[in-house]
């Protein structure tokens, strides 16, 4: 019995490692771009089939856990198991719908099609028709505001791309007469939103890290660990550099600016792209240790905060058990409404304030 037991726990890990492994992305984008760089530095033979091959590779992976959810034995009749399901479809369809994108594009730049870039954007059109239909039929049906919620805000990326590549094919029919780079303010905009949450950490972080440094118990009120937030603050800062300076140079490239090397406007890619492939892959290999350690230490620094403070308070053993809870999912005696549909886990005076009520 014990080892079917150490079998099925064996077979869990690999495929949780199988399922982290197909969920990266960066590596394709990486090698895309790695290949775009030698192609316009003058590599005539590098094709366009072998420079989005990658990307086709990558609709396929992303893919797989997609389709083993479909094909697990979860019940469907739960909530959250049906929106799985909701959500597995579709990844399988933008991910059908994004590789038939890839391969007109590929056959318009090598000479075998002769559409319009507008005609070769259906399927990005298609994409947003397939979540608008997903979102009024299957996650209606559901009837669970959370679920619809969190369905748009993953939803939301597809808007940008549809409007980035609607104005781009525009532009390269020659109907659009913009510069390039009032073509590229639908990319703009989340590279904006990037510069300015970059430039509000920039502010923040060193009152953050005063308070920290002079109060290191109350770890500013119970917020966010500073192992973090300076993780964050550094990410944010990095993407907003090189995306701005990648948009940029682009832009001026296009509109006729050829002073600088024409592979110039790929270096800031490429700088971002190892960068972020760096953080994906540490988050691939130590990522669930290293936020459970962070987690479990910030639980306990509260806790010894509380104690000091009021002399009272849970031990250690019971913060991490607390801590342990909340990271492996399981589930709460009590909630605490705090809106219509949002409710919130009970902090230690609320529970002991109701193991009060019931003794009496």
């Amino acid at each position: 019995m014990e080892g079917v037991i150490n079998e099925r726990v064996q077979r869990a890990s690999w495929y949780r490692i199988l399922h982290r492994g197909l969920s990266l992305h960066i590596p394709y984008f990486f090698v895309s771009a790695s290949l775009i760089n030698r192609r316009i530095s003058g590599d005539e033979s590098i094709s366009f089939a072998a420079i989005f091959s990658p990307l086709l590779v990558l609709q396929v992976t992303s893919s797989i856990p997609s389709v083993l959810v479909l094909l697990s034995s979860s019940e469907a009749n739960i909530v959250s198991a049906a929106y799985r399901r909701i959500v597995a479809r579709r990844t399988i369809h933008n991910s059908v719908l994004r590789a038939a994108f890839l391969g007109l594009l590929t056959a318009k730049l090598e000479g075998a099609l002769d559409w319009s870039f507008r005609l070769i954007t259906i399927p990005i059109w298609l994409q947003l028709a397939v979540v608008m239909v997903m979102l009024h039929t299957e996650v209606k049906r559901l009837q669970d505001a959370m679920c619809e919620r969190a369905f748009k805000k993953q939803s939301a990326s597809i808007e940008i791309q549809l409007l980035a590549t609607v104005f781009i094919a525009m532009k390269l029919d020659g109907v659009l007469g913009w510069s390039w780079v009032a073509v590229f303010w639908p990319l703009w905009l989340p590279a904006g939103t990037l510069c300015v949450l970059a430039l509000l950490l920039s502010c923040f972080m060193p009152c953050f890290l005063c308070v920290v440094v002079c109060d290191r118990h109350q770890r500013f009120g119970g917020g966010a660990h500073p192992v973090l937030m300076v993780v964050t603050w550094t990410c944010f800062l990095f993407a907003s550099i090189c995306s701005f300076i990648f948009l940029l140079r682009l832009a001026e490239h296009l509109d006729g600016d050829h002073n600088a090397p024409a592979a110039s406007f790929m270096m800031p890619a490429l700088v971002l792209l190892v960068y972020l492939l760096a953080v994906e892959l540490y988050l691939l290999v130590f990522g669930m240790g290293v936020l459970r350690r962070l987690a479990q230490h910030h639980q306990q620094m509260l806790a010894a905060g509380n104690r000091a403070s009021d002399g009272s308070g849970t031990s250690p053993e019971e913060a991490e058990a607390r801590t342990n809870a909340v990271i492996n999912g399981e589930k709460p005696r009590l909630l605490v409404r705090i809106a219509t549909d949002l409710y919130r886990r009970p902090k230690e005076e609320e529970e002991a304030l109701l193991k009060a009520f019931r003794e009496r």
